[in-house]
């Protein structure tokens, strides 16, 4: 093929006639598609509270159409615009809460760990200083000479440079780690707290994640509160 031909059937690559085929089972197929090219849209503004939200929502800074509020999940919120002529929704703002990381429930950890982590990553609560107070002074000899029937649990600690006392462990605990926006009251759910030799502790979850669509419902209602007189926006949670 000489040059010229070559870089004409290139270029005519391009512009292939489109052509239809049907196949035993009369299904049709066609030798080339062609898709709209259209226009971009802007990127989500990503944020980290609900104040923000609010704030968006309040100054309607790029379009006075109505907005969409969609509480997608316990630490994510999304802005969404109303669908355009072809059929799209522009995503104006995505707020992600910012939380500590968590433990791993169901992992067993070392005394001095579990202690710092429930002063790192949980609201002060009566239950959380129980536990605190447990893992604090604990001491590999007592878990030896704990009682355990698999259900609840009996430990000694140490009350004192030399005292010993005997103390119950709870079977369940009612805690608050930190898991959406600092704006709400983190959700407070239940935990089994066990003990082994190590001496070292774990936590269970046991509310299979109720928590998570009770803390849409907060978000949802903090919004509807404070956008309150506000129109042009919806809620779905």
């Amino acid at each position: 093929m000489e040059l010229k031909q070559a870089i004409e059937y290139l270029v005519n690559l391009g512009f292939e006639e489109k052509k239809t085929f049907t196949d035993a089972s009369n299904n049709v197929y066609v030798s080339k598609e062609f898709s709209r090219v259209l226009p971009d849209r802007p990127e989500a503004i990503k944020t980290s509270t609900l104040t923000s939200v609010i704030e968006y929502i309040k100054t309607n800074i790029d379009t006075d159409s109505q907005k969409i509020i969609h509480v997608e999940d316990y630490d994510t919120v999304s802005v969404y615009g109303t669908l355009d002529k072809f059929q799209r929704r522009d995503h104006w703002l995505k707020a992600k809460a910012m939380v500590p990381s968590t433990i791993n429930y169901g992992s067993y950890y070392d005394t001095e760990s579990f202690n710092i982590a429930l002063q790192a990553r949980f609201v002060p609560t009566e239950d959380r200083d129980t536990l605190l107070k447990i893992s604090g002074c604990i001491e590999e000899s007592a878990i030896k000479t704990s009682v355990d029937d698999g259900v609840s649990q009996s430990v000694a600690i140490r009350t004192g440079i030399t005292t010993i006392a005997n103390m119950s462990v709870p079977k369940t605990v009612k805690l608050k780690p930190f898991r959406t926006f600092t704006e709400l009251s983190q959700p407070e759910s239940e935990f089994v707290f066990r003990i082994k030799e190590g001496p070292s502790c774990a936590l269970f979850e046991a509310d299979g994640g109720a928590w998570k669509n009770q803390c849409i419902l907060d978000i949802a209602s903090f919004l509807e509160d404070k956008l309150q007189g506000f129109g042009g926006f919806i809620i779905l949670a």
